[in-house]
């Protein structure tokens, strides 16, 4: 995967996201299995070549992309991926990281699926304040 892959949607069920922006161009970054917010950040990170910046909050080592350079994370939280019997696949994004919360990213950045859906339009995405 490489940055000429917006998005590689993972397989059906709840997967931790993370929003990107790059240049203005909107990603997303999905953890495979037990993955972490943090190891979602660093393999982004990783992906662009760019060193990430540390904030060491309440104890957790928290990447953040430099802001500086031109690359945002306007969002984090879940999808929820279900893909109906003869239906159109859905995303449906929630939730938050509650450490990345208190360091300024609030949930879900609606601005940044607006621009996604622009590129998927064979799936539904929507965003819900509830917790699935």
């Amino acid at each position: 995967m490489g940055l000429e892959t917006l998005v590689e949607w993972p397989e059906d069920g709840k997967h931790r996201v993370v929003q990107f922006i790059v240049n203005g161009i909107p990603y997303l970054r999905f953890g495979k299995n037990f993955a972490t917010y943090e190891s979602i950040v660093e393999g982004f990170a990783r992906e662009i070549k760019v060193q990430p910046r540390i904030i060491n909050y309440g104890g957790t080592r928290l990447p953040f992309l430099p802001e500086d350079k031109g690359y945002k994370m306007p969002g984090m939280g879940r999808c929820k991926l279900a893909t109906p019997e003869n239906g159109k696949r859905s995303a449906e994004f929630f939730g938050f990281s509650a450490l990345y919360m208190m360091a300024g990213i609030n949930g879900i950045d609606d601005n940044h699926l607006d621009s996604i859906r622009g590129y998927f339009r064979q799936i539904k995405i929507t965003h819900t304040d509830r917790l699935i």
